[in-house]
């Protein structure tokens, strides 16, 4: 951003190129008192007549790939010394002697001296710009020549050696994961994340040793640290650990912050913006894989492992029969005589009694040769009669003719046994073909729980409770559609046969790890990081097989981790839309509906894959890792990251800033300002037009005309592909996906057009700052905006006379930014005709 100065003064400087001009040089000096150096309260003039010989060139530079660091190389001035007077000493006549402020003298390291151009004014006023503001770092006597150069450096110099790895959050003792030894564990997390350093591991309250006792690793990662200790940690042996982890979700200018902290540089002397990212990035969250929908905070009957990447139902209820009457699916009940004789063949009664005896159940088909199918069943084993009780499990054929394979419970001694129907009609004998008897386990009085589960080749596993009874394989029959209670009991029994809790699971479960759950079908992801607030949310795509059963969506969001969260809100039914308020923090809410058709199918809707949209214009660093890390280069790499521009001003104010798009400074041509052009280059040979940003070592952003959706003829057309690589593997971790998205995009767009650059030598413009924009007109040989009087190429058989004004001009109105000033040195006691050249580059909108 171009200096503040009057038009007045801008309007002298043009008239006189050089004219009325006046320079100073002032420093602030440092001294050491209550134990610590401390500037002068203000600046000093510094006598330029007495001691300054010359102004030093200046060269300032914006990095040459990415443009967004700003660099000023040291400068040397050079000042008389004629009796050692700039060697440091307590005494006269040192410039650093004591005085009345600074009993011990002066200290010369990091003294500042502030260089300024002066312009009088028409009305006899001097007014100042700033042209170099630096620190002393060292300096060189002349020999036996009488001058002293002081070495300056801009004022970066004070960011350059600060340890910023020193910036972390400390964490007290606090339990590991797991929290207690058990005799035989010896791998433990810590539970706090992104961990720096551990600097204490108990066991029971005891420090141990590290290196002899423990180690550590996974250090800087997002996750949790590993500590591993030599001897197993006691049955009920409390472990905890102490230390330090990096700041975490952290906003990049927040960091900026705690580094210019860290290296002494006050609020006043600095100017940070906060980092918005230009026309937003367009972020997503997937969940579409088993380890994903795992991840979710809530399972409630729900599984992701039956179908491969889908989340479906776990326990879909056929009927609980707790109101002692069918709701849904529809039941048919037959009615028996003694002897298993059917009666009343075309009677089908839509209602049925918990208990009862002389009935066929039957549920309509459960469409699938795997899954698992869980049921409760009460019989009493006592009283009169010889019939027994058969609950026949899917899949029998459709009719009164059984296929298909069962538990049969004999209701006087409770034997049981698992095994195939091979075709019988309703009364007949049932075939079973006699696999097996359940292992170990006959039915006493009361109620068991049976679970029967069936895998794509045909292994069946029968569990009475969690406990596995029975392993057999057998495939014989496949087309399986209907699922029937058969209960065969003489008329005259006195049994009391209940069954409940008819439930079936499309997965192949395990009792034991697997229970069966009655409630309500929910999930809940994990809560996602969006890394910062999105400015908008979008939809939420949704990929989903129904089967004619339903689901519905909603989404929660939070300002911090962990909550409180503001509440589930539906998406649109009709749009998609998320209608839940941008926040950091988000989740998903699904609930699964299974339904009966009309047909009596059951169908179960699965869930593949859902994406969450949003558009998110500033963004957070999930872990702050800097082991290593000096202030400056960090904060040049945070700028790289963002697009933003890094630096120091002349004025010495610390910018961490948006790139300046701001309106041009001034005109810059031939009769004004511009002496020659030194260089010219339509810039063919820096278009990059496709980004790529590695990160965590194996992950990789890109983008290039396909992601831009490029109009033809696209750059990579036109120039062939040029790719622009940016690593920044030591910054960002794996969940930083949006700032490596968001820099690999910015590579694009900065760089897949050519632009003109110009190298100018120029009558010095006291308040060009890098990164101003200028308008630049000239018009070179053969070609000559202006006919000048005896210019041989405007003679009248000149092929360019008359030719109006070119279209192939070097520069005609073009905004242009600079990118370098290197500014010629300066004669102390003759400070006219100051001169300099700029490196400028075309603007494009």
């Amino acid at each position: 951003m171009a200096k503040a100065v009057s038009q007045a003064f801008k309007d002298a400087w043009t008239n006189k190129h050089g004219a009325r001009i006046r320079l100073s040089v002032q420093w602030q000096r440092r001294h050491f008192t209550g134990g610590v150096y401390v500037y002068l309260p203000a600046y000093e003039e510094l006598d330029i007549d007495r001691w300054v010989t010359e102004i030093p060139s200046v060269r300032k530079a914006l990095d040459p790939v990415f443009k967004s660091v700003f660099s000023i190389s040291t400068v040397t001035l050079r000042v008389a010394n004629l009796f050692n007077e700039w060697i440091e000493s307590a005494n006269a006549p040192s410039v650093w002697a004591r005085d009345g402020v600074a009993v011990n003298g002066y200290f010369p390291p990091l003294t500042r001296f502030k260089i300024r151009i002066g312009v009088i004014k028409q009305d006899g006023t001097t007014e100042w710009a700033t042209y170099f503001t630096g620190y002393l770092i060292d300096m060189k006597p002349g020999g036996h020549k009488p001058h002293m150069d002081l070495v300056l450096a801009a004022g970066t110099v004070r960011l350059e050696q600060t340890p910023v790895s020193e910036i972390v959050d400390v964490y007290a003792l606090e339990d590991t994961q797991p929290a207690v030894g058990d005799n035989d564990i010896v791998d433990f997390k810590t539970t706090s994340k992104g961990v720096a350093e551990i600097t204490d591991v108990q066991v029971n309250a005891v420090s141990q040793n590290q290196g002899s006792d423990w180690t550590v690793s996974n250090l800087d990662d997002f996750d949790e640290a590993d500590v591993s200790i030599r001897v197993a940690p006691g049955v009920g042996d409390t472990v905890k650990t102490a230390g330090t982890k990096w700041k975490q979700d952290i906003a990049i200018e927040d960091l900026v912050g705690l580094i210019y902290d860290k290296a002494g540089i006050p609020p006043g002397e600095r100017a940070i913006e906060p980092v918005i990212v230009p026309g937003g990035i367009s972020g997503s969250k997937t969940i579409d894989s088993e380890p994903e929908w795992a991840a979710g905070s809530l399972l409630q009957n729900v599984t992701e492992t039956a179908f491969s990447g889908d989340l479906t139902l776990k326990w879909v209820v056929f009927d609980d029969f707790n109101d002692g009457t069918l709701l849904t699916p529809v039941w048919t009940r037959h009615i028996f005589t003694a002897g298993g004789t059917q009666s009343n063949p075309g009677t089908f009664l839509q209602t049925v009694v918990q208990d009862g005896d002389h009935q066929i159940r039957t549920i309509a088909r459960a469409r699938t040769l795997a899954g698992t199918w869980s049921f409760d069943v009460t019989v009493g084993l006592s009283g009169t009669g010889t019939g027994t009780e058969t609950f026949v499990l899917p899949w029998a054929d459709q009719g009164f003719s059984y296929t298909g394979y069962g538990i049969r419970i004999d209701h006087l001694n409770g034997s049981v046994s698992f095994g195939r129907i091979d075709l019988g009609g309703v009364g007949a004998t049932e075939n079973y073909s006699g696999l097996g008897a359940l292992a170990g386990f006959s039915h006493s009085a009361g109620t068991v729980t049976y679970t029967i589960s069936r895998d794509a080749v045909g292994e069946w596993k029968v569990y009475t409770g969690t406990t596995l009874r029975l392993t057999v394989t057998d495939a014989t029959h496949t087309v399986f559609n209907f699922f029937r209670i058969a209960d065969f009991t003489d008329p005259g029994s006195s049994l009391v046969n209940n069954y409940d809790n008819l439930v079936f699971s499309p997965a192949v479960l395990n009792p034991a790890t697997d229970p069966v759950v009655l409630t309500a079908p929910r999930y809940e992801s994990e809560e996602f990081d969006l890394l910062a607030t999105p400015s908008s949310f979008g939809i939420l795509a949704i990929n989903e097989i129904l089967n004619s059963g339903t689901t519905a969506y909603e989404t929660d969001v939070a300002a911090i981790s962990g909550g409180p969260f503001d509440g589930f809100v539906a998406i649109s039914p009709s749009t998609k839309a998320i209608l839940s308020t941008p926040r950091q923090y988000f989740k998903i809410g699904a609930d699964l509906t299974g339904q009966f058709n009309t047909s009596g199918d059951l169908e179960i809707p699965r869930i593949e894959k859902l994406v969450a949209d949003f558009l998110i214009t500033s963004i957070n660093l999930a872990v702050a890792k800097m082991r290593g890390k000096r202030g400056l280069s960090y904060v040049q790499r945070l700028a790289r990251a963002s697009d933003y521009e890094v630096g120091v001003s002349d004025e010495d104010v610390h910018f961490f800033r948006a790139r300046q798009n701001n309106p041009s400074v001034i005109t810059l041509d031939g009769d004004n300002f511009i002496i020659d052009v030194v260089d010219w280059s339509p810039g063919w040979d820096r278009v990059r037009n496709a980004g790529e940003v590695n990160y965590l070592d194996s992950y990789v952003a890109r983008y290039d005309k396909d992601d831009a959706g490029e109009a033809e003829p696209t750059s990579e057309r036109r120039f062939e592909r040029k790719v622009e690589t940016d690593d920044l593997s030591d910054l960002f971790l794996a969940n930083d996906l949006l700032l490596a998205d968001a820099r690999a995009r910015l590579i694009y767009e900065r760089n897949f057009q050519p632009k003109r650059r110009l190298v100018l030598k120029i009558w010095l413009v006291p308040w060009f700052e890098l990164g101003d924009k200028v308008t630049v007109n000239y018009f070179d040989h053969p070609i000559m905006k202006a006919l000048f009087w005896g210019d041989p190429l405007t003679e009248w058989d000149s092929p360019y006379f008359g030719g109006g004004l070119p279209e192939n001009v070097l520069a005609n109105s073009l905004d242009m930014r600079i990118l370098r000033i290197d500014a010629d040195s300066i004669n102390a006691r003759d400070p006219r005709g100051i001169t300099g050249t700029i490196e400028v580059e075309e603007v494009l909108t």
